[in-house]
């Protein structure tokens, strides 16, 4: 493959990832900028969706009733709603980690930073995006959801690594991954 080539096809792929990068917190913002009823109804809606998995007659209500749970969708519903919005905002969080890692790791100038600076952004992007919500109604600016956006962004990094990690350690035929190569995580962070 001609020089000229390969160059075009990084570019490209740059593009592709920081496009990716830039969707995704336009999603979440987008899911930030919904008024408190409108977020409720949907966060209900994947809530009944997960009630009405969880009462599926191989889960028997026993079980349910044992953990504490309501026996009811309708009664369930609302008990999951909590667990619904959190586990969004840690989904959201670690698809963001994950894609800015990536986008940072290719950048010619930015790639040996790339692992503490998504974190940082991440949390930035988190601190901008709770704050945004205290303008929307209903909405409010929560610090445990900045924590957990923190941590979703912080395990989607992670994640990024341990996949790279496990591409290099197959390419390579290794049986012990070899660190100092490729994935310089703890180097790169202790001497920051």
């Amino acid at each position: 493959m001609p020089k000229h080539s390969f160059i075009s096809f990084s570019l490209h792929n740059q593009f592709v990832r920081g496009f990716l990068v830039f969707a995704i917190a336009g999603f979440i913002f987008l899911m930030s900028a919904q008024p408190a009823d409108a977020s409720c109804e949907q966060s209900l809606f994947f809530g009944t969706g997960l009630a009405n998995f969880l009462l599926w007659p191989p889960f028997s209500n026993e079980i349910l009733s044992q953990l504490g749970l309501p026996t009811q969708v309708v009664n369930l519903a609302p008990a999951l709603d909590y667990a619904v919005r959190k586990t969004a905002h840690f989904t959201e969080y670690a698809a963001f980690g994950f894609a800015l890692v990536s986008w940072l790791r290719h950048s010619p100038s930015l790639h040996r930073h790339a692992c503490w600076l998504a974190v940082a952004v991440g949390a930035l992007y988190a601190v901008s995006d709770e704050w945004h919500q205290s303008f929307v109604p209903g909405r409010s600016c929560e610090f445990t959801d900045m924590m957990i956006d923190t941590s979703g962004c912080l395990i989607g990094v992670l994640t990024y690594f341990a996949i790279k990690l496990i591409v290099v350690v197959r390419k390579n035929g290794q049986s012990e991954p070899d660190l100092s190569k490729d994935v310089r995580l703890s180097t790169e962070v202790s001497l920051s």
